[in-house]
């Protein structure tokens, strides 16, 4: 059993380091070709118009706004979140594609956009409740942290599992997220009938 678990937990990592790979090697946009874009889309150039390309996963327009000078790491004076923030909130509802949101935070990490910037809620707290596996482990690849908290002294990993998210649990706690015994007393109090959230918050407070 331990073997199948170690051959499994390999697969998975090789496949994320793969997805990692894919979006690293997408071709880089030369000046004119942003400036094209712009000129395609005739969205301003302007840090006010960032978000909605974020939330809407528009990957190229995104990279074509960076590339001329829009900040990654710039806020708006009358919201509080972050540029990767906007980006996860993409996962809202599945009404964005898995590969477009991934493409929109490669395109903000390797802008240089800071995963654990204070914003809103925080970006892995956002992603932790409503993003698949693959966007948390970019996130966790490109310097996001494990412990951050929400200001109630909520975890990633609690709100995952709070949510129900229990594949992007496994992932946060594959890659060393735990629980401490009283978050995971809390997390399981009177659970009879759910046999992963048990599971996952064992593996979690085993560590």
């Amino acid at each position: 059993m331990r073997i199948e678990k170690i051959v499994i937990a390999t697969t998975l990592a090789a496949a994320s380091m793969l997805a990692v790979a894919q979006d690293t090697a997408r071709p880089r946009m030369t000046r004119e070709q942003a400036e094209k874009v712009m000129e395609q889309d005739g969205t301003a150039v302007m840090q006010e118009n960032l978000p909605v390309n974020l939330m809407n996963g528009k990957a190229d327009i995104v990279e074509a706004m960076l590339l001329l000078g829009v900040d990654a790491n710039g806020k708006l004076e009358q919201t509080p979140q972050t540029t990767l923030e906007f980006a996860v909130s993409a996962c809202v509802g599945q009404r964005v594609a898995e590969a477009d949101i991934n493409a929109t935070v490669e395109v903000l990490l390797r802008a240089g956009a800071r995963p654990d910037d204070p914003g809103m809620m925080g970006t892995m707290i956002v992603a932790a409740q409503q993003c698949p596996p693959s966007v948390v482990k970019r996130l966790i690849t490109g310097g996001a942290k494990l412990d951050v908290r929400t200001p109630q002294g909520f975890t990633p990993l609690s709100m995952a599992l709070i949510v129900g998210n229990y594949d992007t649990a496994e992932a946060l706690i594959d890659a060393g997220a735990k629980l401490s015994a009283e978050g995971a007393a809390k997390l399981t109090e009177g659970v009879t009938d759910n046999p992963r959230l048990l599971a996952l918050v064992k593996r979690a407070s085993a560590k």
